[in-house]
Formats: structure tokens, C-alpha cells, sequence
């Protein structure tokens, strides 16, 4: 299984992802190398390429969890101020749906049933 390890050099704004393959064990099989970057000319610029670094689920959630535990956050989410807002507004509104429905009942004026 790829494990992902996060370092943030204390020294600057560099930060460091370290990619090790670990075996059944828990020991070390592989090492990650430096990713080569390879300039993009005419003759290759819609050649297929193949993807830096192919993870599985659980792979990318361990590197999700490393970036927390450093401290890192999304920059930009929902506030948990607006969700709750959002769900109450649903809440008054269903509130606003069954008394609607609740009066139609009590005078059995539904529409297009009118008698």
C-alpha cells in the first residue's frame, strides 16, 4: 500500500510530500522519486500522457489526513453558519408546506378538485 507523508519545512513556505510503498508488513518496498517535468512542444502537446501519480481511495485519504495533522484546511468551504441557516430555512418550509396542506384538508378545497 502507497503511504504519503506530508513535511512542511519550517524555514519557508516549501512543503514536501514523501511517497513510500509499504508491504503487507508495514515495511518499506519502494521509494518515491522526484516527479520529472517534461516540456510540452508542438510534436507532444495531444499525446495522451499518462497521470504523475495514480493512488487508490484509501491512498488519498491518508494524504488528506497528513495535510490536516500539518495544519493545512480547505480554503474555502461552506461555513458551518450558512449550513445550519440553510437547513433551517428547509425546516420553516416544510413547516409552511404541511400547514398549507393541513388547511386544504380541513376545508377539502385541493386544487383542481373543486366541488
Amino acid at each position: 500500500m502507497i503511504k504519503l507523508f506530508f513535511e512542511r519545512e519550517p524555514t519557508s513556505a516549501r512543503c514536501f510530500i514523501h511517497i513510500v510503498d509499504q508491504d503487507e508488513n508495514r515495511q518499506f518496498t519502494h521509494r518515491g522519486q522526484p516527479v520529472v517535468m517534461v516540456p510540452v512542444t508542438e510534436e507532444n502537446r495531444y499525446l495522451a500522457s499518462q497521470p504523475a501519480i495514480s493512488l487508490h481511495y484509501e491512498e488519498v485519504q491518508s494524504l488528506m489526513d497528513e495535510l490536516w495533522n500539518s495544519g493545512f484546511r480547505p480554503s474555502s468551504t461552506s461555513s458551518e453558519t450558512d449550513l445550519l441557516g440553510a437547513k433551517d430555512q428547509h425546516i420553516q418550509d416544510l413547516r409552511n408546506s404541511q400547514n398549507t396542506l393541513l388547511a386544504l384538508i380541513g376545508t377539502n378545497k385541493f386544487p383542481g378538485r373543486e366541488q
